[in-house]
Formats: structure tokens, sequence, C-alpha cells
């Protein structure tokens, strides 16, 4: 049997599908032991949000769910809502998608797993970012970026899973980061976000090619500081 260390397994082999499979005897477990109680609809969606979708959080920020996992625990969790059970099946009226959209727009605000997943695996990196010296970061960098930034590293065969879904969750801080401008002599002009605008936070000129290195430092007058 494969041991647990901190709510995870121990060992972490090939099929990353069966690693999972304890996440799933968790869900199966706590809505077996509820299968024999009167559970209103409030009821329902109370355990739903406070314990089930709380069972794979800590898994969901160490690693990206595959899609097949992912499918199978949202399907239990629409399930219980439903009041589906092994012996006794049920119409699910509305997608599960449907139900993950805020009470605002006409949904129940559950928690969309894949969503979830992936804005867990981005505060991982955005710590990675934040705590340059911390032990986490420095074992990664030391492996995986020794000669690079962590917003310019990339993954590869040897990478491993913890790693390639740290990575993914970059992707997402990505879409949305920019630079602070301080001196502005390590931000390139060209291909560093670091203008707030609607389509893209780099600008947009033909002269580009003319100096690729361009800095912002060289666009601030030293004297005035503008």
């Amino acid at each position: 049997e494969m041991g647990m260390y901190l709510g995870l397994p121990a060992i972490v082999g090939r099929s990353k599908k069966m690693m999972l499979e304890f996440i799933k005897d968790k869900v199966k477990t706590k809505i077996k032991g509820w299968k024999g109680k009167f559970l209103s609809t409030e009821g329902k969606e109370v355990m739903l949000k406070s314990v089930l979708a709380a069972i794979p959080t800590y898994a969901l920020s160490c690693f990206q769910l595959p899609d097949g996992p992912c499918k199978e625990i949202t399907s239990l969790f629409s399930s219980f809502w439903w009041g589906q059970t092994e012996d006794k099946r049920k119409m699910h009226i509305e997608k599960w998608d449907r139900l993950c959209d805020s009470k605002s727009r006409g949904g129940l605000g559950y928690r969309d797993l894949k969503a979830f997943n992936m804005a867990l695996l981005a505060k991982q990196a955005w710590r990675i970012l934040s705590y340059p010296d911390s032990l986490l970061t420095r074992v990664l960098i030391s492996k995986y970026f020794p000669h690079s930034t962590f917003l310019d590293a990339f993954t590869s065969s040897t990478g491993s899973w913890i790693w390639r879904s740290i990575l993914w969750g970059r992707d997402l801080l990505l879409t949305g980061l920019k630079w602070r401008i301080s001196d502005g002599k390590i931000i390139n002009v060209w291909t560093d976000p670091w203008i707030p605008r609607n389509n893209g936070f780099t600008p947009k000129s033909i002269q580009m090619q003319n100096n690729l290195d361009l800095k912002v430092a060289d666009l601030i007058d030293e004297e005035t500081h503008t």
C-alpha cells in the first residue's frame, strides 16, 4: 500500500491517475457516510462547499490535475448534488459548469476544479517570485533554472510533475504580470511587460528592430526622473 506524507502519496509513480485515486476514495467515503442521512438542498450545498470541495485542495496546490481525474471528481460532486447513488440514478437537470457560475449570474458558486487548480498553482508561482531566498525557490533554481529567471524558465523531459505544474500556474501569472518601474535598468522596452494597456503590456513600434536591447532606463531623464 502506498504510504502517505502530509496528506499526499509519498511516492509518485508513472500513472498520475492511479496516484490521485486517493482523492476519489476520500470523496466517496464522505458521500457514503451521508447516504442514509436526510439532507436539505441547503445542507447539500454546505457539505459540497465546505467538506467535499476541500478534500482535493492540498493536492491541487501541488499538482496539475489531469483531465480524467478532474472529470471523475467533478462527476462525484454533481451526482451528490442531484441525489444520484450507485443504486439509484438521477437526472442532472443542469450542467455542472452552470452551477459553478456565481449566484449573481444564476449559478450556485461551486468551484470549477480546473480553474481552482490553476489558481492554486499560480499562487505557488507567485510565492517563488516573491520569496527568492526561500528554501523551495533555491532548490528549484539550482535544479531547473540556474542560468535564467523563473519567468524565463522552461520545462523539459526530465522535469518533475510538480515543476511542470508550477510552470502551468506561472503561465496564468504571465497573462497579467507587469513590471513596476524603479530605475528601469533591467527592463527591456520591447519584450518585457511594463506598460498597462488593454492589448498587452509592451509597446508596439516599427522602430523595434533598430534597437532590440533598449532598456526603460534609456528613456528616463536622470535629472528630472521622467
